[in-house]
């Protein structure tokens, strides 16, 4: 079998490993995307972020479910839910204040972006775990919350490293 047009192959084979490229060149783009986080909060005060195993306790302290939790009423039908089983500070609706700013604590503010750099789940005390294999209602119980490590990227802190709870992290898709 001859080759008839060789410059029609050698034409199909380009537009063929740039369309391939550039594939690969999206998806590269698509993944770190997807791990840039925006802090956020209702009260627009910003969110703590914790820097060492104080923050981790601190965090754990101020955010975990209280023990009044019970299967029967994290059920989505039940009407009491959000009168009983909120956290011991109802981080979306009272702002930050500087009795919650201590050892191994940072304010970061509200728009402040990062980079995800991890997610775990913190014990009550403050012990990092992953995986932690369980259901809403078992963190409820346990007193366990869900953090991910953020680098931030903005002006302010810049690299800085932590853990911040997951409620406050929006997904972005900007730097």
């Amino acid at each position: 079998m001859r080759l008839r047009n060789p410059w029609l192959i050698a034409y199909v084979v380009v537009v063929f490993a740039t369309a391939l490229g550039m594939l690969l060149y999206l998806q590269y783009i698509g993944g770190k995307k997807g791990l840039i986080r925006t802090v956020r909060s209702n009260t627009r005060s910003g969110v703590l972020m914790a820097v060492d195993a104080d923050g981790l306790r601190n965090l754990s302290e101020l955010y975990s479910w209280s023990q009044t939790c019970s299967e029967a009423n994290l059920r989505p039908s039940s009407e009491i839910r959000t009168k009983i089983c909120l956290p011991r500070f109802n981080f979306t609706q009272r702002p930050i204040t500087s009795q919650m700013i201590n050892r191994g604590v940072v304010l970061i503010p509200e728009g402040t972006t990062g980079l995800c750099t991890g997610r775990r789940f913190v014990l009550p005390g403050g012990r990092l775990v992953e995986p932690y294999a369980a259901n809403e209602y078992d963190m409820a119980r346990d007193g366990v919350i869900e953090v991910e490590r953020i680098r931030i990227t903005g002006p302010s802190n810049e690299n800085l490293e932590g853990w911040v709870e997951i409620h406050f992290l929006a997904r972005g898709w900007g730097l």
